[in-house]
C-alpha cells in the first residue's frame, strides 16, 4: 500500500500604478508532500516541505511591451528514509519581455532564469518562449 498527502497554501498580493506604467507583486507558498511505502518489510516515508517567497515587477516600456524581472527564495525541509535529509535553500532570478496584446490577437513572452544559489549544488538556467493567439 502507498499512502501520499499533499497540501498547497499561499497567498499572494500586488500593486498597480497605472499612472507609472508599473506593477509590483509578491507572493508566499508553503508546500507540503508526504509519500508512505506501508510495506512492512520494505516500507519507507519521503516528506519535504517548501516555503517561498517571489517578488516581481513589470514594467510597461512602450505601449506594448512590458519588461519583467523578479526574485523567487525558497526553502526545502526534506525528510527522507534513504538520505539526503536536511533543510537547503535556493535562490533565482529571472528577467524577461512580453508583447502586451491591445486589440490584437498575439501575446508572447520570453524569459531567462537562472539559480543565484542552491543547497543542493544543482543550478539550473532556462530560457522559454511562449506564444498565445487570441480569438
Amino acid at each position: 500500500d502507498i499512502a501520499l498527502k499533499y497540501r498547497d497554501i499561499g497567498v499572494g498580493a500586488g500593486l498597480h500604478l497605472a499612472e507609472d506604467r508599473l506593477f509590483v507583486g509578491a507572493e508566499a507558498h508553503n508546500r507540503s508532500d508526504r509519500y508512505d511505502d506501508l510495506d512492512p518489510f520494505t516500507g519507507y516515508t519521503n516528506k519535504v516541505s517548501t516555503t517561498s517567497l517571489a517578488v516581481g515587477t513589470e514594467y510597461l516600456a512602450l505601449e506594448n511591451v512590458a519588461a519583467r524581472a523578479g526574485l523567487v527564495f525558497s526553502s526545502d525541509d526534506r525528510t527522507f528514509d534513504q538520505g539526503l535529509s536536511g533543510t537547503y535553500g535556493t535562490s533565482a532570478a529571472s528577467f524577461g519581455l512580453g508583447l502586451v496584446p491591445s486589440g490584437g490577437i498575439l501575446q508572447m513572452d520570453a524569459a531567462y532564469m537562472i539559480t543565484l544559489h542552491s543547497g543542493l549544488d544543482v543550478d539550473q538556467s532556462a530560457f522559454s518562449l511562449y506564444a498565445r493567439l487570441l480569438f
